[in-house]
């Protein structure tokens, strides 16, 4: 049964009327929603198994006694109040890797955003004792070729004034791994290695301290992981404000016009902070660009989305997902674009003005001081559109693609009621937060907008000594049924399920606390029904031994020690 199937069900059991309003269908759609969630947390195993991927990451240290980091200094931050323009002491939110960018026998640094967010352990060495003090990377960039060093910024400063400026070593590390926002119970997770696959135990997190696997990279060992253990959940803070979105301004031809080949219709915008990059591997799988490719930006400090006609940076960097990404922003006003009503006349793109979240931290300052942290706060824009209608009118005029030929066949676009994922974007002084849909870039069909409600980390032990692929077993939160016919990712026996769990919502909000006690009982009485059947897939005459806990005890695990787990130094 799809959505409109299971709202019948619900007015025919209620004896609605056969007209609804559209307050009414909203309200019952919002109920099924509702109970469908439900039940993914309280019968799991009425849902189907998804698999999803993480990649672990190993660690980057100093390679050799000269391979160091210091704070920027000198030539930070300038006052242009100042006579003469005098530089401040230093930036603390600024490290710089000491010798020339990839320099051979040296530390090679990433700087396609899978360092985001990662840790960073900076070694300070007084009277022969070496402290270790942490804290964790925004962004790591390489700065141009006049200065030719790898640079990364911190989010939270660096007190120079009691621990110096350096030189200092440094180990570059992830404390833990992020499971994907939607994921609501794992059922296995085995590591991928050489054609290869173990399967992970699992440890509970008391254990694992009191043993010492959670200590600092540098003591403990390394290796082939064969252990996880859960640790802390992380919520990134959502924009508040929803895009201002309008045409753009128009002129004698517009400056920014809709181009194509996406035909132009009615659109409304929601946005997303993200920060980091996952694994290079898993990639989003929908073309972005009407010409070109997935190609991999680095972070050189350069500007984003210099050119409004080929937006190559904000379509290459929306094909990995993040490391972490916020809860969505409040929607849009819609606004219609048309296509040109001919090759000579244009008509102008969407203009979207993004809240300055680089400001907002103080990575992005206009005025009298400019700061060398500017652009670097590790935080992106991430543009989701729905489009309502579309228009084809004058659509055989479009302007041409890269090989010459011009779209005309084209006549008929599927409108789900869902936003997609269309670009990605950093705030910077040049674009000044301003993003132009102009039909460039294809949306992304198969990455729908999620609810995040932040991620739940896992750790590994030993900790990864190399890149391993793990593959997890799991229940996915089910995604919110939008469209009539969209059908829940249950099994088909289990909507009854829905209907009862739906109409005790239902009773409740009309105010009949008897009709919705006996919904409940009758949802109980399903539910009872198929966990019998669907709770192990296993014959009801097979004995099962149910444990009280997943985590099983360390120590009587075989496999707990190798012997080529290794201590980093």
């Amino acid at each position: 049964m799809n959505l409109k199937e299971i709202r019948t069900a619900l007015f025919d059991q209620t004896d609605w009327g056969p007209t609804q309003s559209v307050e009414a269908i909203a309200r019952v759609n919002n109920f099924i929603n509702r109970a469908y969630n439900d039940i993914c947390l309280e019968a799991p195993f009425l849902f189907f198994e998804s698999e999803v991927k993480l990649a672990t990451q190993p660690d980057a240290a100093s390679l050799l006694d000269t391979d160091t980091i210091s704070v920027l200094t000198g030539v930070t931050d300038t006052d242009t109040t100042v006579a003469g323009g005098v530089a401040n002491a230093a930036n603390p939110w600024v490290f710089q890797q000491d010798i020339a960018a990839d320099a051979a026998g040296y530390q090679s640094w990433e700087t396609d955003r899978s360092w985001d967010g990662r840790m960073i352990m900076i070694e300070v060495t007084s009277g022969g004792v070496t402290t270790e003090y942490r804290n964790r990377i925004r962004a790591v960039w390489k700065e141009g070729l006049l200065v030719n060093r790898y640079r990364l910024s911190l989010e939270k400063p660096w007190p120079y004034q009691t621990l110096g400026t350096g030189p200092f070593k440094y180990r570059i590390y992830s404390d833990n791994y992020y499971l994907p926002d939607d994921v609501v119970e794992v059922r296995s997770m085995r590591l991928w290695y050489q054609n290869r696959n173990w399967p992970l135990d699992v440890m509970g997190q008391q254990e694992a301290e009191e043993y010492s696997f959670a200590d600092s990279p540098r003591v403990v060992s390394h290796g082939l992981p064969r252990t996880i253990f859960r640790r802390h959940h992380f919520q990134l803070q959502g924009p508040a404000v929803a895009p201002t979105a309008e045409l753009s301004p128009t002129g004698q031809p517009p400056a920014n016009p809709w181009l194509g080949p996406d035909p132009a219709g009615t659109f409304e915008y929601v946005i997303t902070y993200c920060w980091g990059k996952r694994d290079t591997q898993f990639r989003n799988p929908t073309m972005g660009l009407a010409s070109g490719y997935a190609d991999q930006w680095l972070n050189g400090n350069q500007t984003v989305y210099a050119s409004t006609t080929v937006p190559e940076d904000v379509s290459e960097n929306r094909f990995r997902e993040p490391l972490w990404e916020s809860s969505p922003s409040p929607v849009s006003t819609s606004v219609a674009a048309l296509n040109a009503a001919g090759q000579a006349v244009a008509s102008p793109a969407i203009k979207l003005t993004l809240p300055n979240i680089e400001y907002m931290q103080g990575f992005l300052t206009t005025g009298t001081i400019l700061r060398r942290n500017a652009r670097q706060s590790g935080w992106w824009v991430r543009i989701y559109r729905k489009r309502t209608a579309a228009d084809f009118t004058n659509y055989e005029h479009l302007s041409t693609i890269t090989n010459g030929q011009e779209i005309t066949g084209l006549q008929k676009l599927d409108l789900p009621n869902a936003f997609f994922l269309l670009a990605e974007m950093r705030i910077d002084e040049v674009n000044q937060g301003v993003f132009y849909d102009n039909g460039r870039i294809i949306p992304d069909y198969h990455r729908r907008l999620r609810e995040t409600h932040g991620y739940q980390a896992v750790k590994f032990y030993p900790y990864p000594d190399q890149r391993y692929e793990v593959d997890i077993r799991c229940v996915r939160r089910p995604r919110k049924l939008v469209d009539d016919q969209d059908a829940p990712l249950i099994h088909a026996v289990a909507i009854d399920l829905v209907i009862n769990k739906a109409l005790v919502l239902l009773y409740e909000n009309m105010g009949n606390p008897s009709m919705a006690q006996m919904a409940r009982v009758r949802y109980d009485e399903n539910l009872l029904t198929l966990s019998k059947r669907y709770g192990d897939l296993r014959p009801a005459q097979v004995p099962v031994l149910r444990r009280f806990s997943r985590a099983r005890p360390a120590l009587s695990q075989r496999g707990q020690l190798k012997r080529w787990w290794t201590v980093k130094t």
